[in-house]
């Protein structure tokens, strides 16, 4: 599955798992900055620059391989919502309120052969508890 292909799936499953969000209320919400990258079994996404502290981190990852691949992220990122959007495809969405600056995401994993990530920074996201 390509980002092209799955554009439109991604972002919609993207929107639902931020409205559906616990302990977050909306302010003026607006994004910062995306990254992506690809790879094998293991990939990091860098940042184009450092986060703010206090923004919310929102990924979405791909897992590919025979079988139903698991898809696991870095420590302090949250599992939102997961998806098997086909025997050989799993789609995770996972968050993490930002609670300090960093440049890099953390290893995100897949037991498939292949891993694609999306990721965004959110500014206004307030966490209410």
């Amino acid at each position: 599955m390509s980002f092209k292909k799955g554009n439109l799936f991604l972002g919609s499953l993207l929107i639902f798992c931020f409205l559906s969000l616990p302990n977050f209320s909306q302010a003026a919400i607006s994004l910062v900055q995306k990254a992506k990258n690809n790879g094998a079994a293991s990939i990091s996404i860098s940042w184009g620059s450092p986060t703010t502290v206090g923004n919310l981190l929102i990924a979405i990852v791909s897992g590919t391989g025979t079988g139903t691949p698991s898809v696991s992220a870095p420590s302090g990122w949250v599992q939102a919502n997961t998806v098997v959007a086909s025997p050989q495809i799993r789609l995770s969405v996972f968050y993490k309120e930002n609670a300090a600056s960093e440049t890099s995401t953390g290893n995100f994993t897949t037991s498939g052969n292949g891993i694609s990530a999306i990721v965004a920074e959110y500014s206004g996201v307030v966490a209410s508890g």
